[in-house]
């Protein structure tokens, strides 16, 4: 059998055409669940300043803010990594609607109403896997959830799920000092720009 060689697009072509298909499966997502207005303008902000390059013969579209003009910050991104600890009441972090990425280790789950308690260290929290396919739920395993955070009236949080995916293997602790290690270098980057 002779060398067979690939004349079609580069893998970082494709990969960039991937990655462009999933933000506007995200934008669809955030429409169909009828998502304020101002989330849909916010993610596909951020589809026009990916520095993907756009696929040929695809169209750019002007006159939306770049993701730099439209002032988003930290929080209002697209599955914001947080540990459990920082999911308190009194936090920044603990908004109505934020999009967050947490990761537990799962200690029950209710098969009739698809929540899920995760736990990491002292704080636990609620996750609504309804709308999640494909994913076998076992207890004292790590999962990891992005999704949006809705909170009840009584400071009651629930974590509605859009992403969830098995981490068994994860190190949780050596997870939580890379999230440290990471927004330092953001906050760098952040007053190196002002």
């Amino acid at each position: 059998m002779g060398f067979v060689s690939w004349h079609g697009p580069t893998r970082s072509a494709v990969y960039s055409v991937v990655i462009r298909e999933r933000r506007q499966m995200h934008i669809r997502w955030l429409r169909k669940t009828r998502l304020s207005e101002r989330k849909v303008r916010r993610a596909a902000a951020a589809d026009d300043a990916s520095p993907h390059p756009r696929a040929a013969g695809e169209q750019e579209e002007r006159g939306r803010p770049s993701r730099l003009e439209s002032g988003t910050i930290l929080l209002s991104l697209p599955g914001v990594p947080v540990t459990l600890q920082e999911l308190e009441p009194f936090s920044e972090l603990f908004r109505q609607g934020a999009s967050l990425r947490v990761t537990g280790v799962l200690q029950s789950y209710d098969l009739n109403s698809a929540i899920a308690v995760i736990q990491d260290g002292g704080a636990s929290l609620k996750v609504d896997t309804q709308h999640l396919r494909d994913i076998n739920f076992r207890s004292n395993s790590t999962y990891q959830f992005i999704g949006e955070l809705l909170i009840k009236p009584d400071n009651d949080a629930i974590l509605q799920a859009r992403i969830g995916r098995n981490v068994d293997g994860i190190d949780l602790n050596l997870y939580q000092q890379s999230l440290l290690i990471r927004r330092q270098y953001e906050a760098q980057l952040r007053s190196r720009r002002a």
